[in-house]
């Protein structure tokens, strides 16, 4: 550098008036570069949550997607179990209506004819039974005690003179439907059939892990639980759990 002119550049800073303008513009300069700095991350932030928002986005519309699939799948299969009690419960009402139909008395050879025809033809009726209102029986099908043991009232069926009882019916481990029909004053005609087909433990090893079915009347008497009940009756949320109900046509079941 020139001689002369690093003296007049010294002689500037020496000046106070210049060292103090120096000093601030350093200051100045440190505060940008902080605030730069400072907006560069806020920017890198921005930018960050501005790319993961469509995965969002995608995450949602999937998570949607799923619920509302599973949720149809559920609400197939439940309207397949409540339509098949339907179906076998109607077919023992036609049953029982045929054998009352052709037969002229109750407990007479007939009538007993009648009610083995009508067994030996269904898959699913267990026993004919005739008692009075009290429960002493008079007759069946196979000239035997019949032992039940009822599990709810008895409640009638929308649009039908005949009415269902929940009933334990021997030893057989799926909960029964008895469906009776007033003969006369004093008694009562009674077919049984059982609720599914399957036993609840095969219908238990055919279900996924924390699944659950349950079978209850329309007036909230439970008949037929199987699997854990605790984790879904304790839900805080209805969107905790995918879930479909059905009702069985006119009976009153769900």
């Amino acid at each position: 550098m020139n001689p002369a002119k690093f003296a007049v550049w010294l002689t500037g800073i020496n000046n106070p008036l210049n060292a103090d303008c120096y000093f601030k513009g350093e200051v100045l300069a440190f505060w940008i570069r902080a605030l730069r700095s400072r907006y560069s991350h806020i920017l890198m932030l921005l930018g960050a949550i501005l790319a993961f928002l469509p995965i969002l986005g995608v995450d949602y519309l999937l998570d949607g997607y799923v619920r509302e699939r599973e949720k149809n799948q559920i609400q197939q299969a439940v309207a397949t179990v409540t339509g098949q009690i339907e179906l076998t419960t109607q077919d023992a009402i036609g049953a029982l209506r045929r054998i009352l139909a052709d037969s002229p008395s109750l407990c007479t050879p007939t009538f007993t004819a009648n009610v083995q025809r009508e067994i030996e033809s269904s898959l699913n009726m267990k026993q004919v039974l005739v008692e009075n209102a009290d429960g002493v029986q008079y007759c069946d099908a196979f000239g035997r005690q019949v032992v039940y043991s009822p599990l709810s009232e008895s409640v009638p069926i929308p649009g039908h003179t005949e009415t269902i009882t929940v009933v334990k019916f021997g030893d057989m481990a799926m909960p029964a439907l008895k469906i009776t029909q007033a003969f006369g004053q004093s008694r009562r005609v009674s077919t049984f059939i059982p609720l599914l087909q399957q036993d609840p433990q095969t219908l238990a090893g055919s279900l996924q892990v924390a699944t659950l079915v349950r079978i209850m009347l329309t007036n909230g008497t439970p008949i037929l639980t199987v699997g854990d009940p605790g984790p879904f009756d304790r839900r805080s949320s209805s969107a905790d759990f995918i879930y479909g109900q059905s009702f069985a046509g006119e009976l009153p079941l769900r």
